[in-house]
C-alpha cells in the first residue's frame, strides 16, 4: 500500500529571484509502529541538500508514503484504519552559512484497513485515495 502526491511549492514574493538563495528540507528520521506490532523506518522523500527557486517559478515537491505491506494494518483480529503524522523544517541559508528555519511543514499519511487505500494530507490539503496495489 502507498500513496504519492505532488504539490507545487512557491516562495513569495514571486516578483524577485531567489536563484542565489539556498533552501532545503531538514528531514528528521521517522519510524512507525504499525497495528500488527511491527516497527519500520519510513523512507523519506525530500532533500537535505540545498535547492534554489528561480524568479516567479515554483517547484514540485513529491510527498510519498512509500510502499508498505497490507499485513501491517492487521491487528490480529481485523484490518484497521491507521495514520501517522510527520513534521520537518524548511530552511534557508543565511550569509554566515547557517541554516535558518522559516517554516515547519507537516503531513499525515492515512490508511484504510477495509479497502486497503492510502492518501497523504499535506499542510491540511488531501491528496486522493490510492490503491490497493498488487
Amino acid at each position: 500500500m502507498g500513496a504519492r502526491t505532488y504539490y507545487q511549492i512557491e516562495i513569495s514574493p514571486n516578483t524577485v529571484s531567489f536563484g542565489n538563495a539556498n533552501f532545503r528540507e531538514k528531514l528528521p528520521p521517522l519510524s512507525v509502529t504499525w497495528p500488527d506490532g511491527v516497527t519500520t523506518p519510513i523512507r523519506l522523500q525530500g532533500t537535505t541538500n540545498s535547492i534554489s527557486f528561480p524568479c516567479g517559478i515554483g517547484i514540485k515537491d513529491e510527498i510519498s508514503a512509500g510502499l508498505i505491506s497490507q499485513n501491517y494494518l492487521f491487528n490480529g483480529t481485523s484490518y484497521v484504519n491507521f495514520s501517522y503524522p510527520y513534521s520537518w523544517e524548511d530552511q534557508y541559508q543565511n550569509d554566515a552559512g547557517a541554516w535558518v528555519t522559516f517554516k515547519t511543514m507537516n503531513r499525515s499519511t492515512e490508511y484504510h484497513g477495509g479497502d486497503k487505500q492510502c492518501h497523504v494530507i499535506y499542510l491540511g490539503v488531501s491528496g486522493g485515495w490510492q490503491g490497493p496495489f498488487q
